[in-house]
Parts: structure tokens; C-alpha cells; sequence
């Protein structure tokens, strides 16, 4: 839990020291995923669950308890799936693109860059300031911006277009998430 909450610390306020750190070190990624991901990737789903079912019953957002349940089974799953993913694409258009080809390295800049995003995913309890999470992914977008470089070598030049692309499969992810987790709850308002 030390190693966690030491690296939210450092890329939430010394980002530009630790991308050195991350670039330097060696992950497994088995233990990097029980150790940071699937941490930090719940905050979302356990917010939403509790801010949907309990929460937000006080602001007129109501789920049943099972659809609530099965939404955070739901979204927590995709949204696991979708780091993957989007590392296993980026990894793909490496020689493409010119950058570095190699999946650790881009799971590393996607998780670390999305840490702000999950940590504001806590605004999720209280439905009305869900809202505040899209400051978390604006902050996750500079960490791509000043990682990328770093990490996977991207060139200058192409910075831009690597996280187009990158915020374009985030976002359809994204997007698909919360179209799946919360269609149904949308469509009985």
C-alpha cells in the first residue's frame, strides 16, 4: 500500500521526476496490476455503485441494489479490459507511428497517466459532481503528454497524433462503458 500511495503522490505532483523513475524501472506485470491498476481502477465503479444505489437516491439517481451491482461488475471489467486494449493498439502502431514498441512500457504510461482520472472517479459518490472526474482526465491527458516521450520515445513531431489517437480509443472505451453500465438507467429518466 506504501508503493501505491508514493506513486499517486509523485505523478499527481512531481510528474516529471517520476516518469524518470517509471522509465527506469521493471515491472511485472502481474504484481503492477495488483499493486496500482486494480486499485485505483476501482475507486470508479465502487463510487458509481454507491453514488447510484444509496448515494444518489437523495438527488433523484436510482439504480436497484442488482442493477447497481451488476453495473460495477460491468464497468470494472471494461474498464480493466480497456488499459489493456488501448496498450495492445498503441503497442501496434509503434512502428507506424516510430515510437517504441513495447506493450509493458505502454501499459505503464496508459495506467500512471490515467491515475488522476481514477483517483476523481471518487466524485462519483455523489452523482451531482461526477463532473469533477473530466478535470482528473484533462490532468491524465497532460501526464500522456509529458510521459509519452519518456516512456515510449515518442518523437516530438508526432506527440500530438500518438494522443489523439490514444484519447480517441480511451474515450470509445469510455464512451462504450457508460453507454453498457448506465444505457439503461439513462433511458428511464
Amino acid at each position: 500500500m506504501k508503493f501505491l500511495l508514493e506513486k499517486v503522490k509523485k505523478i499527481l505532483f512531481d510528474p516529471a521526476n517520476c516518469w524518470q523513475e517509471i522509465k527506469d524501472e521493471t515491472i511485472d506485470i502481474k504484481q503492477f496490476f495488483l499493486s496500482y491498476v486494480l486499485i485505483l481502477a476501482a475507486i470508479g465503479p465502487i463510487s458509481k455503485f454507491i453514488g447510484y444505489a444509496i448515494i444518489g437516491r437523495a438527488f433523484g439517481y436510482r439504480l436497484s441494489f442488482l442493477g447497481a451491482i451488476t453495473n460495477l461488475i460491468l464497468s470494472y471489467v471494461i474498464e480493466i479490459a480497456g488499459v489493456i486494449i488501448s496498450a495492445f493498439i498503441m503497442n501496434q502502431l509503434a512502428s507506424t507511428l516510430n515510437y517504441k514498441n513495447d506493450f509493458k512500457e505502454h501499459l505503464k504510461l496508459i495506467c500512471y497517466s490515467l491515475t488522476p482520472y481514477w483517483i476523481l472517479s471518487v466524485f462519483y459518490l455523489i452523482p451531482p459532481l461526477s463532473l469533477i472526474s473530466l478535470i482528473g482526465a484533462l490532468y491524465s491527458i497532460y501526464l500522456l503528454f509529458l510521459g509519452a516521450p519518456i516512456i515510449i520515445e515518442v518523437p516530438k513531431e508526432k506527440i500530438f497524433i500518438y494522443l489523439i489517437i490514444l484519447i480517441i480509443i480511451l474515450s470509445i472505451i469510455n464512451i462504450a462503458v457508460n453507454t453498457l453500465v448506465f444505457g439503461s438507467f439513462l433511458l428511464r429518466k
